[in-house]
């Protein structure tokens, strides 16, 4: 990762499930090429190469997960469970 990829995004909205399902078949188709195309590199840059990529896939996996958490959870249950004991009357 560089430090780019640690800066705020410009976006207004998060990527939306199948656009990270997208990058995420992108970089792989990616990754193979990479292995399959003949190259004057040595061994250990592409390994390196390789360890930026496969690096990438996995901020992939890792955020489509939790986009997909997030569409799953269910804020009303937890709304009641924290706010219900402070709406209730003390007698």
């Amino acid at each position: 990762m560089s430090l780019a990829d640690c800066q705020r995004s410009h976006e207004q909205r998060p990527p939306s499930l199948q656009h990270i399902q997208d990058q995420i078949r992108s970089t792989c188709e990616d990754i193979i090429h990479c292995c399959l195309q003949k190259t004057a590199a040595t061994f250990y840059q592409t390994e390196q190469s390789l360890q930026g990529q496969i690096s990438a896939l996995a901020c992939l996996f890792f955020q489509l997960f939790l986009m997909s958490f997030q569409e799953q959870f269910d804020y009303a249950i937890w709304l009641d469970l924290l706010y219900a004991p402070l709406l209730t009357p003390i007698v």
